[in-house]
């Protein structure tokens, strides 16, 4: 497969974070010498391993590996074997910020541990557009380093978190699919429902069923805010099997009737 890249056009505010690029580098072929970006870069691998050299440390990268590049710092990308990987490029003021609070540095680029956000990178990666790619972009650097902030709280340093993480993100990215619930996702998981329910709010602060039905709702209330007119087909494409049990959670959650919002916001 070839290599794919995909532009943002570029933006004016320097506060913001700015989307320069989105790649999907699957045949990393480069000169073993150190080069200089303008862009910082966040990177998942999604196949092989590698080294990140640095100027003055090397660092093992392979399948699973979140790390950073750093705009006017010298790096270079070797190939030890299949290596494949995502990656956005992006600048802004802002960025400095977000690594200072993260603990991202030159000296501490790779983190361990965030293969389950491959699914995620490779869908959005798909279905980023000239009109969205900067949208989803931003999300997704955004979605991904709010995970580097709960690993700094401390909440990742085992097996049972770290498999939390994962089957968060993957309700995250597989919301709208009717037969998701609690007991589901245990399966899948191999873990009990018991251990599932506990664990899932001690994360997220509520119960398993509310995050999932927040998610289908908040994704609901776009789909009316674009205009679409059928309520059977919104409760479909966000994982409910009964437009009436839907319309009566929408209107409890935001004190309107689907029909009324999307009339409200057209």
């Amino acid at each position: 497969m070839n290599d794919v890249c995909k532009f943002a056009q570029s933006k004016t505010v320097a506060k913001d974070i700015n989307i320069i690029n989105f790649v999907y580098e699957k045949d990393a072929c480069f000169k073993q010498s150190f080069f200089f970006s303008a862009c910082y870069g966040i990177y998942l691998v999604t196949r092989g391993s590698g080294i990140l050299h640095l100027a003055k440390n090397d660092y093992d990268i392979s399948q699973g590996d979140l790390f950073f590049t750093f705009s006017s710092k010298p790096y270079y990308i070797q190939n030890l074997g299949d290596l494949q990987y995502i990656y956005i490029s992006f600048i802004g003021l802002r960025v400095l910020s977000l690594f200072d609070r993260l603990k991202i540095s030159y000296s501490a680029p790779v983190f361990k541990g965030f293969g389950f956000l491959s699914e995620r990178w490779q869908e959005d990666f798909k279905n980023a557009n000239d009109c969205n790619i900067d949208l989803v972009c931003e999300g997704l650097l955004l979605h991904s380093l709010s995970y580097l902030c709960r690993q700094n709280e401390g909440k990742t340093n085992d097996t049972g978190s770290n498999g939390m993480l994962e089957l968060k993100a993957y309700v995250d990215l597989h919301f709208a699919d009717k037969d998701l619930n609690l007991k589901a996702v245990s399966q899948r998981f191999n873990y009990s429902y018991k251990y599932v329910s506990n664990a899932f709010i001690a994360l997220t602060r509520i119960p398993f069923s509310v995050y999932l039905n927040n998610l289908r709702l908040n994704h609901a209330q776009k789909l009316l805010e674009s205009g679409i007119k059928n309520i059977q087909e919104v409760a479909d494409s966000t994982g409910f099997s009964d437009a009436q049990y839907f319309s009566k959670a929408f209107k409890k959650r935001f004190n309107q009737t689907p029909t009324e919002y999307r009339k409200s916001h057209r």
